[in-house]
């Protein structure tokens, strides 16, 4: 069985996610900043429970985002141990 990967398009592909990141990151703020708005048109039980609603969806958001991260760094660390591996074995045949 031979398993392999361009170490370019590994790169790129962590870049791509990195960057879709970033954009999500983007839009959850403009979320945020929208949901605030909708919060002041509330008051009492209503607000307590947008309140509770928007904490739990921000903690969800929050660990996805850590979640892609970890995938991320785990993508880049296999990468590295493949390009490492190779040049250590390329090094014993060399």
């Amino acid at each position: 069985m031979t398993i392999s990967g361009d170490g370019a398009v590994i790169d790129a592909s962590a870049q791509q996610l990195r960057h879709a990141q970033a954009a999500i990151e983007h839009e959850l703020e403009y979320l945020a900043d929208a949901a605030g708005l909708l919060r002041d048109r509330w008051s009492g039980d209503a607000q307590r429970a947008f309140d509770r609603a928007h904490a739990q969806w921000r903690n969800e958001i929050t660990a996805m985002a850590e979640i892609l991260e970890q995938a991320i760094g785990a993508l880049q660390a296999a990468n590295t141990a493949a390009s490492d591996a190779e040049r250590a074995a390329a090094a014993l045949w060399s």
